[in-house]
């Protein structure tokens, strides 16, 4: 009888052990998703008026032969100390701005926990997160959105940098898409590369490379195993060299990347800026193009009612992509 009470004993502690546990998980959850909700509630004010006038006025049509249209943002985390603001109304005016221009996916960089809860819970409709599970509020803050309304997801993957400092963001998001109406795919990278500090070049500067390589490989690699275009977006702390480039702003490395790739900016038919930031100036944010596709339209977003958004200006591009033949994913 001993044994059997003694049994029964533990078997009674084993229990209240899994129910206070149990518990404690249930209450972590409500919990989490408390401040989800709250995270992910938009303000209730309209964004400031210049920002919604200017962006009415806007023209975001697309030309007669366009088909998809790639973006490329970085959002600015809401952390103070690296220079950011509440994310709050600040998300307000990137959702509006994916209704006005409709990009059919889009590299978003520095998607820091509150923007991850603020998009999550107000995208558009038909837009989803690519890696909604590991995005913003766990480890990713470099990341993709799609509408899928236009794009049929078929895989996709996630590889951090070798080299790269913060895996949170030095790393390599991407997706491999067929457009609905077409059957056309491509694959869609994004990333935030390293940057550079003033008296740290020498250091710093061959991670910098190390991640560019990887880059270019990697394109090359899936460009070859698919069978399709890679469009890269992101940004890649590295500008053009002009007048106006400083040492830190990392030209060895973009001269890089354009040696093996096609920078938008200048293969497209048409190009086009706003007041605050001209083409001709140097820019961290690309979208670069390996393989065959028709870049048409390019534009920088650099109006001055889209400065309050973030320290970036949002840059996208349209494409004409080649349809396979029937049989191979197109529509018939």
């Amino acid at each position: 009888m001993k044994k059997i009470k003694k049994k029964a004993t533990k078997k009674g502690k084993g229990f209240k052990i899994t129910a206070i546990t149990l518990a404690l998980l249930m209450t972590a959850a409500a919990g989490g998703a408390i401040a989800y909700a709250v995270r992910g509630t938009l303000p209730e004010e309209a964004p400031n008026a210049a920002f919604i006038e200017g962006l009415a006025a806007d023209n975001a049509g697309r030309r007669e032969d366009d088909d998809t249209r790639i973006m490329s943002a970085n959002l600015l985390v809401h952390y103070r100390s690296w220079g950011g603001s509440d994310a709050a109304p600040r998300a307000k005016q990137f959702i509006e701005l994916l209704n006005k221009y409709q990009p059919d996916a889009a590299g978003l960089q520095e998607v820091s926990g509150q923007w991850f809860c603020l998009l999550d819970r107000n995208l558009p409709e038909g837009y989803r997160f690519v890696h909604r599970a590991a995005t913003g509020l766990f480890s990713r803050f470099t990341t993709i959105i799609y509408n899928e309304n236009t794009l049929n997801l078929l895989e996709s993957g996630s590889l951090r940098y070798d080299e790269g400092t913060d895996g949170r963001m030095r790393r390599i998001e991407w997706a491999l898409f067929s457009r609905r109406d077409s059957g056309a795919r491509f694959v869609l990278t994004t990333t935030h590369l390293d940057l550079l500090h003033e008296g740290q070049i020498e250091e710093e500067l061959p991670i910098l490379r190390a991640e560019a390589e990887q880059l270019l490989a990697f394109s090359g690699e899936t460009k070859e195993k698919y069978g399709c275009p890679v469009i890269l977006t992101g940004d890649f702390n590295a500008m053009e060299d002009t007048p106006y480039t400083k040492e830190t702003d990392a030209k060895e490395i973009y001269a890089l990347l354009a040696e093996k790739l096609t920078d938008t900016k200048d293969a497209a038919l048409y190009a086009k800026s706003g007041l605050a930031q001209s083409l001709s100036e140097p820019c961290y944010d690309h979208i670069f193009l390996d393989g065959e596709a028709s870049v048409t339209s390019f534009r920088l977003l650099s109006d001055p009612f889209m400065e309050e958004m973030s320290d970036h200006f949002p840059i996208y591009a349209d494409f004409v992509l080649p349809v396979p033949p029937v049989g191979e994913g197109a529509t018939e």
